[in-house]
């Protein structure tokens, strides 16, 4: 579908998946600008500049005919196809400018399009980006609980309610399990409805993680 030689399918949607090609942009050539089209969708460029904001990455939004491709600044350029708008444009003048120049092509695409659209590749993309939702996939849970609420630390009342409706209507119940050990201390999951749990051990058994996390920063 967008003709490219490797697909990857590991990511949660299409805003992260764009964040990620805009990190991967940089560290193949190593420059610190990135360029993000003015009509990319507002959730992919919320995500992009979230992530890019934690690496110290600087963030140029504007129309693509502006950009200066020959200043050698920019590490990507991030564009939508169709665009939010729902316009389609052969980007095919652009992408040759910005490849001459060192500067990666990533294009966010609704994949279900690309059944009749000209695939990315095609026109010079070096990488692409949606999300599977367009063809039809079907979400795996409906619903995930802390159960412990993250922001006052209490119980929800009316969880096994929610359970129950949920599993009412064909859906599943995913647990978090952050708050593992007092759940378990103070109650049991499967009672209240949860379907499957995830096991965090390091706050369940107490493991301490703070010489992890300097090491992490430290070789980061």
């Amino acid at each position: 579908m967008t003709s490219l030689d490797v697909a990857n399918a590991s990511l949660l949607d299409e805003g992260t998946a764009a964040a990620e090609a805009m990190c991967l942009c940089t560290r193949h050539n190593k420059r610190k600008k990135l360029f993000l089209s003015n009509k990319i969708h507002p959730q992919t460029l919320s995500v992009v500049t979230t992530r890019a904001d934690a690496l110290e990455l600087e963030i140029e939004v504007g129309s693509i005919s502006d950009v200066n491709f020959a200043s050698r600044e920019y590490s990507g350029i991030l564009l939508q196809y169709p665009d939010t708008n729902g316009d389609i444009r052969d980007f095919e003048d652009i992408a040759t400018l910005a490849r001459k120049h060192g500067t990666l092509v990533v294009v966010a695409t609704d994949l279900l399009s690309l059944t009749l659209l000209r695939p990315p590749a095609e026109f010079g993309a070096d990488i692409a980006v949606g999300t599977s939702q367009r063809l039809g996939v079907p979400l795996e849970f409906i619903m995930s609980d802390d159960y412990i609420s993250l922001n006052n630390g209490v119980f929800e009342e009316t969880v096994a309610e929610i359970c129950d409706l949920i599993h009412k209507n064909g859906g599943q119940v995913y647990l978090d399990g952050a708050n593992m050990n007092a759940q378990v201390g103070l109650c049991r999951p499967g009672d209240y409805g949860s379907d499957v749990s995830h096991l965090n051990l390091h706050k369940t058994f107490c493991i301490p993680m703070v010489a992890v996390g300097l090491v992490w920063a430290r070789l980061g």
